[in-house]
């Protein structure tokens, strides 16, 4: 495969899993955040998020973990596991 074929598959994944979220006017993109904020945001459910990690979907360390008692959310890795099949 030839460098410039490697270079623009690269783009494609980091432009499939750059998110942008719009809060009021201003655009940011924030790789990870609070379950609480993640909720708020997308619409999702605490008892989701908390379902599908004791079921193995979502894996502490890549998705998900926890720090000092809370759970951060890793938007990349939860765009990859939301487009995937299955």
């Amino acid at each position: 495969m030839s460098s410039k074929t490697k270079s623009r598959q690269r783009a494609e994944s980091d432009a499939a899993v750059k998110e942008k979220i719009v809060i009021g006017a201003e655009e940011a993109y924030i790789p990870v955040m609070t379950l609480r904020r993640y909720c708020e945001i997308t619409g999702d459910t605490a008892q989701a998020v908390y379902d599908r990690r004791r079921d193995g979907e979502w894996e502490d360390g890549k998705q998900c973990r926890l720090k000092r008692g809370r759970l951060w959310i890793y938007i990349p890795e939860v765009t990859l596991w939301a487009r995937s099949e299955g």
